[in-house]
């Protein structure tokens, strides 16, 4: 193992991405005013696709995050509806990456459940909100006991209060959530889940979705499990995971998955690395390095590595790069600097590039990774004076290639309540798309089914071109309000890109329901199916904002189906144009 400061001189070597720029959205970009969470978890404590954006939010009463669409930016109304279903502090959300409208959240819920004991129900009824735990006083205790009591009132007393000693933790209605969110936001506050996963005994501390397969959600906790759920089960409240991964013998820090889903590598409070398969929990590789002890790993694509992040033996912040089929010494290890905040890795398997953001300093680093020593090849990092708590990077599907975007982080800044984009550019004069540095990426249509992942089959992702006008994201119309969610959905399959063609020979989209039904009436409908004519006016400030936020809703829907006319015009002229051409003089 090659232990190494690291070096700041940059290696001239022949890359295209040598000079690649962070620029920071403008403050009217940004979003203000957020009430970002106070959790001393070393999460990232947001998300984003390419529609909204969630964020872990600070309020009382049991944990709470928003959700916000991503034009929606400014100032926030401090009476933004909230997705609150916890009892306790939420600690993780993910999107689901073939959905944008379904979430998934994990929390620290830390309510007692009440035993039916006749004796003690009557001291226990001036509760009306959640109860944390119980940890009785053993004077307070003595007190209770030495009352005129009976022999066996006492006894059931003492047996009660023994009771929240041992079940504090057993007791604990411990949960992971799966959510939906309306297509157009979250306009009131949401506090049903579409589902509700119970099998955990302690605190939830990380969700993971599967890459490839749809449906397929994995949990870890403070127990030391990971667990594996099937959300096409009809039942909406799931008590028993399909698998439970039992390999660790601490907290697991961090999950990451390989491209196809086959693989699951973990970071573990025992300083220990593990590489495991990810439908059967069987351990493949493990690895224990005393020079550096890992938090957070990333397997990197298809390269058969794996790269972590922590710190050395003498705490200095450390990344560290490990062969995939060899996970006894790392292969390379440097350090980077004192700093104690942890290192969040983000790694692009499209362009190699590997992002290396720190909890509580405001600069990302960002390097080149090739399977040829050095392995790692510095690029240069951003620099900023406002310090991020948390990061959540946008998918591909969802980045700026008019304007060479390669990456796009949203940073947290806890400081100002404030989440500030952050893109990373490849310079370019050319305004074109530039097809060099936008391979085939990972689209958000499944490979797989959940029952086929379960059956034993592994498949990549499905591949889709960012080219502007080659694949189209699919209409909400599938969509169904909470209101109506009464039945088995999201049993089968649901891509979130389709072929051109087959959105635009399908009349039954909902697009081409409200064109056709303006055509007929002449009357614009607005997107909760009222009629202008029928529409009451806006009451007060917050019913005007979300009337606002809807109309600009629909007029982004509009111009994207505008868009989607014009490509298919252009196609058709360029097909009668082929026709005309072929046939002979």
């Amino acid at each position: 193992m090659t232990v190494s400061k690291m070096t700041w001189r940059p290696q001239y070597r022949c890359s295209k991405f040598r000079h690649v720029f962070g620029k920071a959205a403008t403050k009217e970009n940004c979003f203000d005013g957020v009430p970002i969470t106070r959790s001393v978890q070393d999460n990232n404590f947001c998300a984003v696709n390419p529609r909204f954006l969630a964020v872990i939010t600070e309020c009382g009463g049991g944990g709470a995050f928003l959700v916000f669409s991503l034009h929606h930016t400014g100032k926030l109304d401090p009476h933004h509806p909230r997705v609150s279903g916890h009892r306790g502090n939420v600690l993780d959300i993910k999107w689901n990456p073939f959905n944008d409208y379904c979430i998934a959240s994990c929390s620290e819920d830390t309510t007692v459940c009440t035993h039916t004991h006749t004796h003690i129900q009557s001291d226990l009824k001036i509760h009306k909100k959640t109860v944390k735990p119980v940890n009785p006083n053993p004077l307070v205790t003595a007190n209770l006991l030495n009352t005129d009591e009976t022999k066996q009132q006492k006894k059931e007393k003492m047996s009660f209060l023994l009771s929240l000693f041992s079940s504090n933790v057993s007791c604990l209605g411990l949960q992971v959530k799966v959510w939906e969110i309306p297509p157009h936001g979250v306009m009131k506050n949401v506090t049903v889940p579409w589902k509700d996963l119970q099998g955990h005994s302690r605190r939830v501390s990380l969700v993971e979705w599967h890459p490839t397969a749809n449906n397929i959600l994995f949990s870890t906790g403070y127990d030391y499990q990971v667990m594996i759920w099937n959300l096409d089960s009809p039942e909406q409240v799931i008590k028993n995971p399909v698998r439970t991964i039992t390999q660790h013998s601490d907290v697991v820090l961090s999950m990451s998955f390989n491209t196809d889903g086959s693989l699951l590598a973990t970071t573990c409070k025992d300083r220990k690395v593990r590489l495991m398969e990810s439908r059967t929990g069987n351990l493949l590789q493990e690895g224990n390095s005393k020079t550096h002890k890992a938090s957070k790993v990333l397997v990197l694509g298809n390269m058969k590595m794996l790269v972590t992040t922590g710190t050395s033996r003498w705490n200095e912040r450390q990344i560290a790069l490990w062969d995939q089929e060899d996970l006894s010494v790392p292969l390379l290890a440097e350090n980077l600097d004192g700093s104690s905040g942890v290192l969040f890795p983000f790694y692009d398997p499209d362009t190699h590039m590997l992002y290396l953001a720190g909890k509580g300093d405001g600069n990302i680093r960002y390097y080149e990774i090739s399977s040829e020593k050095p392995y790692i090849h510095y690029l240069t990092d951003y620099r900023s004076l406002l310090p991020q708590k948390g990061m959540a990077a946008m998918p591909k599907r969802g980045l700026d290639v008019s304007s060479c975007e390669v990456f796009r982080f949203y940073k947290l800044v806890t400081i100002k309540s404030l989440i500030e984009p952050v893109s990373m550019i490849v310079p370019r004069r050319s305004e074109s798309y530039q097809e060099d540095i936008y391979p085939m990426t990972a689209s958000n249509r499944p490979a797989l089914t959940a029952e086929e992942w379960l059956g034993g089959i592994d498949k990549g992702p499905v591949l889709m071109s960012l080219k502007p006008g080659s694949q189209l994201p699919e209409s909400h119309s599938e969509m169904k309000g909470l209101a109506n969610s009464t039945d088995t959905r999201r049993s089968q399959s649901r891509p979130g890109m389709l072929p051109l063609a087959y959105i635009q020979d399908r009349p039954e989209t909902k697009d081409a329901k409200e064109a056709a039904g303006r055509a007929d009436d002449g009357r614009i409908s607005l997107t909760n199916g009222e009629d202008l004519a029928l529409c009451s006016p806006p009451k007060t400030e917050n019913e005007l904002r979300q009337k606002f936020h809807k109309q600009q809703e629909e007029i982004r829907r509009l111009r994207e189906l505008l868009g989607q006319r014009d490509v298919r015009i252009k196609q058709l002229e360029l097909e009668i144009k082929n026709i005309k051409n072929s046939q002979p003089a």
